[in-house]
């Protein structure tokens, strides 16, 4: 077994860095044993590669992060299990984040409940008695428990960034033939829908798993995400955010001279982790590939998917092109009523018309 666990036994502090409008760092430290504020910080501005957007630099103790202005990063753990959260100050659901582990999770009921009776029973209190079960342990399945975990309670206080994916509605997944980690029995990159806060959300997820039960034929069903990482915006804005988000992941970098350190610290069996954290860009290429070769088909499943989780259905202007996002039952009731609207040739989006279904959309108060 894993000799810490990323959220109960590791996480037990982080650090919070406020990127102001200056690019300036702001520390927020909320253990100072974990992270002290350095004078050798330091703060550059660049300019993306498109000449528009002015990221900053930020780097601490070997790691190294780029975000645009107003943007904060909180980063937890240490050596192997080092995880940042990323997100927009003013839209936190405009969000990168990195778990270099997340879990464990039970992967069998038997084993929770054989844990719950010897908890209840006096033995040592186990942190992660309340981990839901995720059977079987594969990447789409942990993400749709994800919420479950961070919704703990050592969680919420280990990890308050921790991000609350919720109502997740699942659009497409493609396997990775390699993975990362050699013991990882599931690799995925994962289209979803979510709410986070009453927000909906669209994201892209790259989870590798590990279930220890595989590996210890049932002795030990307990699993982990060892590696678990997450793009999202808003629903509406995340085709255009989609490639930001991908390079701020890029960028998240762990110099030679931490990874060195640390193995040494610890032991060989970190040096896994610590290399898959070491550069990113290789995992935001899988994600990145998985983007550029989606199929059509899905943007309008999510476009789909999205009309119904708010309640919206959408409809066109067959002369202007211009499509309308209207509360449902709207359609039905201005088709018998057409005489009585100015544009009185609207229709109902055709099904897999993907120009439509992914064209900015127009309020229905618009509609004269």
């Amino acid at each position: 077994m894993k000799s810490a666990f990323l959220f109960l036994l590791v996480f037990f502090a982080g650090c919070t860095v406020n990127i102001d409008s200056q690019g300036n760092n702001i520390l927020n430290n909320s253990d100072n044993n974990v992270i002290e504020q350095n004078s050798n910080n330091i703060s550059n501005n660049i300019v993306s590669q498109n000449n528009s957007l002015v990221l900053t630099i930020w780097y601490d103790e070997g790691v190294s992060i780029q975000l645009p202005q107003n943007w904060a990063v909180a980063f937890y753990g240490v050596c192997a299990s080092k995880s940042f959260v990323a997100y927009d100050i003013n839209n936190p659901i405009r969000q990168v984040f990195f778990f270099s582990e997340a879990g464990p999770v039970y992967t069998s009921q038997a084993q929770k409940d054989n844990d719950l009776a010897y908890v209840a029973m006096g033995g040592y209190a186990l942190p992660y008695v309340n981990a839901p079960v995720v059977s079987p342990l594969n990447a789409q399945n942990f993400l749709e428990h994800f919420i479950e975990l961070a919704e703990m309670e050592a969680i919420k206080e280990a990890v308050p960034l921790a991000p609350k994916i919720n109502e997740l509605q699942i659009i497409s997944s493609n396997k990775s033939l390699v993975s990362l980690f050699p013991n990882s029995n599931d690799a995925e990159t994962i289209r979803a829908l979510f709410k986070q806060e009453n927000i909906l959300g669209e994201g892209l997820f790259y989870i590798e798993t590990l279930d220890y039960g595989l590996l210890t034929l049932g002795f030990n069903n307990l699993g982990y995400a060892s590696i678990f990482i997450g793009l999202s915006a808003k629903e509406d804005e995340f085709t255009e955010y989609e490639e930001l988000l991908n390079n701020i992941l890029n960028s998240y970098t762990i110099s030679e001279e931490y990874v060195s350190a640390c193995i040494q610290a610890q032991n060989q069996a970190a040096s896994a982790a610590l290399k898959a954290g070491q550069t990113l860009s290789e995992t935001s290429d899988i994600i990145m590939d998985s983007w550029d070769n989606r199929q059509r088909s899905d943007d309008i499943i999510s476009e789909k998917w999205s009309d119904t989780t708010l309640g919206y259905e959408r409809v066109y202007d067959s002369e202007t092109g211009e499509v309308y996002r209207v509360e449902n039952g709207f359609y039905d009731s201005y088709n018998i009523n057409r005489e009585y609207y100015e544009m009185n040739n609207l229709e109902q989006l055709p099904e897999n018309n993907w120009d439509l279904w992914t064209a900015s959309t127009n309020y229905e108060e618009d509609i004269r």
